[in-house]
């Protein structure tokens, strides 16, 4: 499906799914012309904020592990982070997963990736402000990833993507076959307001839309038990106000895996339940300024086997 088709697609799901979502009692909420004027500027404003005063430190490399079932509240480094029950992590760079790949428990049944995409934005802004956007890679760095030894026939691979078609293009033709995975077909992720409206309008490509993609993929298998995600699903959620934070999407893609699968994410910045993380950023997110405080007996707990290295 080509670039006007997507749009027409994504644009008359919306209006079903905000229909819908309001009968059952979602996107009641209406904006105010202050409200319109301010654009989410606290929010915002929170999220420049964190950024610049929450930075990476490209010596600070560790991986750990909370094996309870519990989420458990960890201090690294003189800041304090939340680490859900049983998942892993490793705050390495993707570029060096290849040569740590025994640290790992592949194959995995779903393999997903949010790779910082080159583009002209975050290259101007980077520019403004270091701290601003993230490490950038071309596509062709993306090729290096060895996807094929972290999965196995029947496994799922997914791509969260620009609406660039020269990104698009590339992944399909070039990035896929490198790791032997085939497509399945794309997902589209609609970005709503509190009031069910699209964060911005819908435009004639390669203008900017309220979407972005989700590609699948996966290592052909007959054998395959579950079924392959449907191709052109629309989920629909509010976005963050940090840059570039995706929804996590472990509940919608259950009925695609096995009762208790093996997942990972490549690129993360937050961490799951039950999941491994990686990346140099993998508990940004995680920060405990982010999150409000439901319990006042929360205790702070050393979380298991973070190893420094």
């Amino acid at each position: 499906m080509k670039g006007k088709g997507k749009v027409v697609l994504v644009e008359l799901n919306c209006e079903k799914m905000i229909e819908e979502g309001r009968k059952q009692g979602f996107f009641t909420y209406v904006s105010t012309p202050t409200d319109i004027k301010r654009n989410n500027a606290v929010a915002q404003n929170k999220a420049r904020t964190f950024y610049s005063t929450h930075t990476v430190s490209s010596s600070m490399r560790f991986h750990g592990e909370n094996s309870s079932n519990v989420g458990l509240v960890t201090e690294i480094n003189n800041e304090h982070y939340l680490v859900p029950a049983n998942c892993k992590f490793f705050c390495y760079d993707v570029k060096d997963i290849e040569e740590k790949i025994d640290m790992l428990t592949a194959p995995y049944d779903f393999v997903l990736l949010d790779p910082p995409w080159w583009n002209k934005y975050i290259r101007r802004k980077k520019a403004k402000c270091v701290n601003a956007g993230y490490q950038m890679m071309y596509d062709f760095e993306l090729i290096k990833i060895p996807i094929a030894s972290l999965t196995a026939a029947g496994s799922l691979v997914a791509v969260w993507c620009t609406n660039s078609e020269n990104h698009l293009n590339f992944l399909l033709n070039e990035i896929f076959p490198a790791w032997d995975v085939e497509y399945i077909g794309n997902w589209f992720w609609l970005k709503v307001t509190h009031g069910g409206e699209p964060v911005c309008q819908f435009s004639e490509p390669p203008g900017k839309q309220p979407f972005e993609q989700i590609v699948f993929g996966h290592r052909k298998d007959a054998n395959r038990e579950q079924p392959l995600p449907e191709p052109n699903k629309v989920i629909i959620s509010i976005p963050s106000a940090i840059h570039s934070h995706k929804p996590p999407i472990a509940d919608v893609m259950a009925q695609y895996l096995p009762q208790k699968p093996r997942c990972i994410e490549l690129f993360a910045r937050y961490l799951l339940p039950g999941w491994t993380s990686w990346g140099y950023e993998v508990m940004k997110l995680q920060h405990l300024s982010l999150f409000i405080e439901r319990d006042e007996k929360t205790e702070l707990v050393e979380c298991c086997n973070v190893i420094s290295t």
